[in-house]
């Protein structure tokens, strides 16, 4: 550690030459006022100042997200405020967030995330896996993360909030092209090439990634305390993951604007190393994933006071999942495909300067969806199955949505919107499980091995939901403050409806939320900038899965169940101080309370709550083009889920309980090295090489200890923007 220190102080020295630049000077000097001045489209899909939107806004722009050392689009995530990740190494290979305080298992579906604009939700699980997003870090023009209940705008996929990855709005328009390529620990690399260009009417960028590492090396005996489990699958108890988490990920995309119309197309392709309720055996089980969307739209502009957006998408995802699991001998194969298509208008109307109206129209249709799974064992037995939407039928989703901004002077404005969504009835054909091949006469014997149901889903109210928001926003001088309320509410998705089927369960309930928020905004100093915000969520049904094994039975159980009641009442503050005009420091805490208030489990605490939540970074540009920065994130205790056996207060925790972490990353950026344009990056991440540990989850119940995040980490990255 004592060489490695020295290293980083030599290496900064030496860089130490020249003033600070004008553009690093906007990155350290805009205070809090400047930046409710920065326009976001996330929040009411049409340009607004940060200090209009209802909501908390965070906005990264690419500025930031150079000199932060980001290597992913995950691990942005992972530095948002309010915000923390749970990688429990699921088997539809994505990691999940919970959101101030609240956090469901199984996949992450409860922020929408888009891509300018694109909704990149998977139509089976009705979730976000960043495996099939995908993004390349240095594709990304900014991120606007929108906190809270977004589903008035956005629907059931906007649960906690909204995240927009833009990709097709360089900031930095001194240069057309952009050639990356990087390396580093776990045989970590990468390689990334740009272009952008205006030709008259025609504009364009063109987006292309790819990257692979080896993932963690890790024993099992690190992550699980039963080394029995091991032994029933047929590991030795120093058997090592090695090799079991490598992923490996390719990312195309390109943008054409020409005047009004436009297109956006993307295709991404990931595999990845999972694992599903047992450790895996060999080289382990892998999840390989593709995507294609294909939007086009055009922008109207009728007169100074009312346009319009038109714009229709399709959509297709699928992924093979291919097992290395449970016992020699023994194959699975998982292969599904969704295909959709969806439309949307969004009109804007200003009938007079005090009011603003949007009034949108949005249809999703899933024209395909199944499951085809083979697996068998010694040729003794072998099976399969298929789930899915019967032949030729489909199911939609249609909603219509208005938000109004009234402005009773330059001071006060008043924001409502309403949204009615309407999801349609859908049939789901069920059949899956064993052939016997030692039926009587030879003949394979089906009687007691195969499940074949055949049902419907008919959601609650007929399908019909009815969600409201207001807001009061009030500023004077360098001050804001916002008053806010909303609604959000989440149909279960496919995945959690047909999981219901062989265990005759209920269909979930739709979970809602109504969360009431008061955020404060104040620059007290030129030099000292404050952000603010008290909430109070309630929330009804949220949907969780369960996903467990059983060695002793070889039976699976797998649903989906809803939480009953919980609250969350928690304060943010965030603080930006500028020491100078090379050093600034934010810093960003969040305490909350949650409770489970379903009967006999109000005095448990609630699993996958994290108390306090801490973020700080640090900018310091001693030199014209050479930037350090420090991204440090504390996460508070973390306690698993509550498994209950007959009463709530004879339960016990699925795996230990997470201590507090506090984890450090480091990154060195020089610009115009040797050359003008070509810059030098060393990324250094969890710098301390601390023990990160995610918390069990049912899922993969079996690693108690918690599952293992990545040790320190050191890449370097060379640039060249022409």
């Amino acid at each position: 550690m004592r060489k490695f220190i020295v290293y980083l102080f030599l290496m900064t020295t030496l860089l130490i030459s020249q003033d600070i630049s004008d553009s690093q000077k906007k990155l350290l000097e805009m205070s809090i006022h400047d930046l409710m001045q920065i326009k976001v489209t996330t929040a009411n899909k049409s340009e607004e100042r940060i200090e209009d939107v209802p909501a908390s806004v965070i906005v990264l722009t690419r500025e930031e997200i150079e000199k932060r050392g980001f290597q992913n689009f995950t691990e942005i995530i992972e530095h948002i405020p309010g915000i923390f990740s749970v990688d429990d190494y699921y088997w539809l290979g994505s990691q999940n967030f919970g959101v101030r305080g609240f956090f469901s298992t199984g996949p992450m579906n409860n922020m929408i995330i888009l891509v300018n604009g694109i909704d990149q939700v998977s139509d089976k699980y009705s979730d976000y896996p960043d495996v099939k997003i995908n993004v390349p870090i240095d594709a990304i023009d900014r991120i606007e993360i929108i906190k809270g209940p977004m589903s008035v705008i956005y629907g059931s996929g906007a649960f906690f909030g909204a995240i927009n990855i833009i990709t097709n709005s360089p900031e930095n328009l001194d240069s057309k092209n952009l050639l990356s390529t990087s390396y580093g620990s776990l045989k970590t690399g990468s390689t990334f090439f740009r272009t952008q260009d205006k030709i008259e009417n025609l504009e364009y960028v063109i987006n292309v990634g790819y990257k692979s590492s080896a993932g963690i090396e890790n024993s099992f005996s690190d992550i699980t305390s039963d080394l029995s489990i091991l032994e029933d699958v047929g590991l030795d108890k120093d058997a090592t993951i090695n090799g079991q988490k490598s992923e490996e990920n390719a990312y195309f995309s390109l943008y054409m604007k020409n005047k009004n119309l436009f297109a956006d197309i993307s295709i991404t392709e990931n595999s990845k190393g999972v694992f599903d309720g047992q450790p895996n055996l060999l080289s382990g089980s892998e999840l390989t994933t593709n995507a294609y969307n294909i939007v086009l739209g055009y922008n109207y502009i009728f007169n100074d006071k009312f346009k319009s957006k038109i714009k229709a998408g399709m959509y297709k995802h699928s992924h093979i999942l291919n097992y290395e699991v449970f016992f020699k001998n023994y194959y699975e194969i998982d292969a599904q495909h969704t295909h959709s298509f969806d439309f949307e208008i969004n009109n804007f109307y200003k009938p007079i300067d005090k009011i603003d109206i949007n009034i949108g129209f949005y249809n999703r249709s899933v024209l395909d969806l199944f499951q085809i799974s083979d697996f068998g064992y010694y040729n003794v037995k072998f099976g399969g199955g298929e789930i899915r939407l019967p032949e030729n039928e489909s199911y939609s989703k249609q909603s219509v949505y208005s938000q109004i901004k009234y402005n009773l002077n330059k001071n006060f404005k008043l924001i409502g919107g309403i949204r009615l969504d309407h999801l349609n009835s859908y049939k789901i054909s069920y059949s899956r499980g064993l052939l016997n091949l030692n039926g009587p006469n030879g003949i394979i014997d089906t009687t007691n091995y195969r499940t074949n149901i055949y049902s419907e889903f008919n959601p609650d109210n007929n399908g019909l939901s009815f969600l409201s928001r207001l807001a009061a926003i009030y500023q004077y001088d360098k001050q804001v403050i916002k008053i806010m309320w909303g609604q959000a509410s989440k149909q279960p998705s496919f995945s959690e409806n047909y999981r219901q089927l062989p265990g005759n369960y209920p269909f979930p309930k739709i979970a809602k939320i109504n969360t009431y928020e008061l955020n404060y905004f104040n620059q007290l100093h030129t030099k000292l900038n404050i952000n603010f915000s008290v909430f109070y969520n309630t929330l009804e049904n949220l949907i969780s899965t369960t996903n467990t094994y059983d060695s002793d039975t070889g039976e699976w159980d797998i649903y989906s169940y809803s939480s009953g009641e919980q609250y969350t009442i928690g304060t943010e503050l965030g603080i930006d101080f500028l020491l100078n005009k090379k050093l600034k420091i934010k810093c960003d805490i969040m305490y909350q309370n949650s409770k489970n208030m379903k009967k006999g489990y109000k005095n448990i605490p609630l699993g996958y709550s994290p108390e306090i939540l801490g973020y700080t970074t640090l900018f310091y540009n001693p030199t014209e083009n050479f930037t350090v920065s420090f991204s440090g994130r504390y996460i508070g205790k973390i306690y698993t889920a509550w498994k209950t056996k007959t009463i709530p207060s004879e339960g016990f925790r699925i795996g230990n309980t997470i201590k507090a972490q506090y984890l450090l990353d480091l990154n060195f950026r020089k610009n115009n090295l040797i050359y003008n344009d070509l810059y030098c990056m060393l990324t250094i991440k969890n710098i301390f090489d601390i023990d990160r540990r995610y918390p069990t989850t049912s899922s993969n119940s079996w690693a108690d200890k918690g599952t293992l995040g990545e040790p320190r980490i050191l890449i370097l990255t060379l640039g060249y923007k022409f």
